[in-house]
């Protein structure tokens, strides 16, 4: 399964998804999660009509479309791009220098 606080690089969010099993990029218009068929590849779930029609202009696999959303398959290395269309929430910079420095309080 796709790590994605590895891929995140520390600059994008990475958050709990709700189902208790999976991680999320969150963005203003839609999100990115792990979705594996036959090796790693990513999934975004674009909830405007104008984020479906600029992913699709990128050439990406459409996975579900449904009225004004879709859901898109696409290679890691597309991660910048994709994360640009849908406007995917950043880490704040104090926030990204704290978890390279380790834990805020010793144990």
């Amino acid at each position: 399964m796709t790590d994605m606080r590895s891929l995140a690089g520390g600059v994008y969010l990475v958050r709990d998804d709700g189902s208790g099993d999976g991680l999320e990029i969150p963005g203003e218009r839609g999100a990115i999660y792990p979705f594996s068929v036959r090796g790693e590849s990513l999934a975004v779930l674009a909830q405007s009509t104008t984020a479906v029609r600029k992913l699709a202009g990128l050439g990406l696999k459409v996975l579900q479309r449904g009225d004004g959303e879709a859901s898109f398959m696409f290679s890691p290395d597309l991660l910048p791009q994709v994360a640009a269309i849908i406007g995917a929430r950043r880490m704040r910079a104090p926030e990204r220098e704290r978890r390279k420095s380790g834990p805020r309080f010793p144990v």
